[in-house]
């Protein structure tokens, strides 16, 4: 039971970590949102393994890529968006 609260936290710190990198204000929009939908998959394939290290370093990776996306222009940041909810929901 306690696995599957810290895999549904860590499913909720990627979600809340997705909006906000898509409310964030670079680099070519979509291969931004490939990088950020990588990195969801990523640290879900590590809190799954409980791989608490990864996770840390993973991190890191998430900073580098909300950097980018905050100089996106508002025009690139509607393709972000669009491109990020394709890849996530499939859409």
């Amino acid at each position: 039971m306690k696995g599957k609260r810290i895999f549904f936290a860590i499913s909720a710190i990627l979600l809340v970590l997705s909006i906000v990198l898509v409310s964030c204000g670079g680099s070519d929009p979509k291969s931004l949102a490939k990088q950020v939908y990588d990195l969801t998959q990523k640290v879900q394939a590590a809190s799954e393994q409980q791989d608490w290290d990864a996770i840390v370093k993973l991190g890191t990776e998430e900073e580098g890529l909300k950097a980018k996306v905050d100089k996106l222009s508002d025009a690139d940041r509607a393709v972000f968006e669009e491109e990020l909810s394709k890849l996530m929901f499939g859409d």
